[in-house]
């Protein structure tokens, strides 16, 4: 089993504190975090493998920033981009199980 973890954008301070948690009752777990920041010294320490993935070279990426600013798809509150970035995991996840044998 591989559990993957995915954030866009700076990592928030509660990070260390979650992945602690996850260690604490995962202890033998292969843990895969994706993200775009990258930070080798907490994820060594919890020894987690880090995938970077930069999101804003990915053409699915431009495509649906390019349909929702013509369509609208994605709602104003609590904000566009949080919305937007919630349903943008999916493509690093996608990126990440492709890349990955």
């Amino acid at each position: 089993m591989t559990l993957l973890l995915t954030h866009i954008g700076p990592l928030p301070p509660y990070i260390e504190y979650s992945l602690k948690q996850l260690r604490t009752f995962n202890p033998h777990v292969k843990t895969v975090f994706i993200g775009d920041t990258p930070n080798e010294g907490l994820m060594n320490k919890y020894n987690i493998e880090y995938y970077y993935c930069n999101l804003h070279n990915s053409p699915k990426f431009k495509t649906a920033r390019d349909y929702d600013s013509t369509h609208n798809i994605f709602h104003h509150w609590p904000s566009k981009d949080f919305w937007f970035y919630t349903y943008a995991r999916f493509y690093v996840i996608e990126e990440y199980l492709q890349a990955t044998p």
